[in-house]
């Protein structure tokens, strides 16, 4: 027997949005066998809680998602996820009660939507993230041997679904571009489904987390920097000035646009005539969106990619985000690391002089980013509560 129970909001309208009417998505606390005709789906680590949800058979299948579940994790943790997989190759994941039942699963659900496009058998597990505005389903696709081969990404509103387009379009982007050091995914298709934006990428071979002063990472920074039409010139002059500039002035007024505009006019008043170098960056270059495998940087999640930044922010933003999702630090603290460590950090991508300039124009910028997306409304993380670092960063406290 099963009943309905409750449930994360979010997974259970992605349930809803993954398998419309009339496949009849339910989530459900499972006792006993499922109904023959029901798709069934684990929810892990239970539906109030929910990080992964993987089909529950067939059982290879299972294990190869939760084996290919963040695989940038540190080696100790992908560790622990070998073992989790072993386990589901063995059938523990049946003793996890909280599921995913489709009925009519052969109905225009996202799975029967992505084997017809990519013209073969697909299984499909998904990806819970945090509460944030640029959150959408993100998309493991494997197949019957239990390979992970693509990823697929679907907007769910007008912003997310120009997250998706632009990602598409950057990932084309560098894929064109010389590259020896830097490695991105392929993509399969591009498309439209009940209204939402669809991106499936290819997936890239395994690899392992890659710390920020690796070579092999500046290297392949290096080439994303030259990927598009790099430049040099006085930073008040450049197309990145003027697009930060322009975000800010369209933000309704707020204590933190007050600050981030004096910061920007001291800024300007200071340091308008130096000479940066401007390139294509990531926007999200972090450790989670990252691996080395041999020779090569294998990064994805490009859909904060950028054409104008100053060369040096992806590593900043590495180190800023790195020491305080992973490291736990106050963002406060984070960007006081990286602005004392700012020369060694950049040496080779920026001029010693402009190293702590980059530092605090890269607060500036992130900042506005967050505000623009309204990152401050979406969810709780530490980087999108401005107030408790902004201030500070840009030495306005107190």
């Amino acid at each position: 027997m099963s009943s309905a129970l409750a449930a994360d909001p979010y997974l259970a309208a992605t349930a809803e949005l993954l398998w419309p009417a009339p496949a009849r998505a339910r989530i459900e606390r499972r006792r006993g066998r499922p109904a023959p005709a029901a798709a069934d789906y684990v929810i892990l680590p239970s539906a109030e809680r929910p990080k992964l949800v993987v089909p529950s058979r067939p059982r290879r299948v299972a294990a190869g998602a939760m084996r290919n579940f963040k695989t940038a994790a540190e080696r100790g943790q992908q560790l622990r996820m070998g073992v989790l997989a072993l386990g589901m190759r063995i059938g523990l994941h049946d003793l996890m009660p909280d599921r995913v039942v489709v009925r009519s699963p052969d109905a225009d659900g996202i799975d029967a939507h992505l084997a017809a496009v990519l013209g073969r058998p697909v299984w499909i597990a998904l990806y819970i993230g945090p509460a944030r505005s640029v959150r959408k389903p993100v998309l493991q696709i494997l197949d019957e041997r239990g390979d992970t081969f693509a990823f697929a990404k679907l907007g769910v509103d007008e912003f997310t679904c120009d997250l998706v387009r632009a990602e598409a379009a950057a990932v084309r982007t560098v894929r064109a571009a010389k590259r020896t050091a830097l490695g991105v995914p392929e993509v399969l298709h591009t498309g439209r489904w009940h209204g939402h934006e669809v991106l499936v990428q290819s997936a890239l071979p395994h690899g392992v987390a890659v710390p920020a002063e690796d070579p092999l990472l500046r290297r392949a920074m290096r080439e994303l920097a030259l990927a598009g039409e790099p430049r040099r010139g006085p930073l008040r002059d450049s197309p990145y000035w003027g697009r930060l500039s322009e975000q800010l002035r369209q933000l309704p007024p707020s204590p933190a646009t007050r600050v981030l505009h004096r910061a920007l006019s001291a800024v300007d008043t200071a340091h308008g005539e130096d000479v940066l170098e401007f390139g294509c960056a990531h926007g999200d270059w972090a450790p989670w969106n990252m691996t080395v495998a041999g020779d090569r940087a294998l990064v994805w999640d490009w859909e904060k990619f950028r054409t104008d930044a100053p060369v040096g922010f992806d590593l900043v933003h590495y180190r800023v985000q790195g020491d305080v999702v992973l490291g736990g630090a106050r963002p406060a603290d984070a960007f006081a690391a990286t602005a004392t460590t700012a020369r060694a950090l950049l040496a080779g991508l920026a001029e010693p002089a402009a190293a702590e300039l980059l530092v605090r124009l890269y607060a500036i910028d992130i900042a506005t980013r967050y505000l623009v997306d309204r990152e401050h409304e979406a969810g709780h993380t530490r980087m999108a509560d401005l107030g408790s670092w902004l201030g500070h960063v840009l030495g306005e406290d107190g």
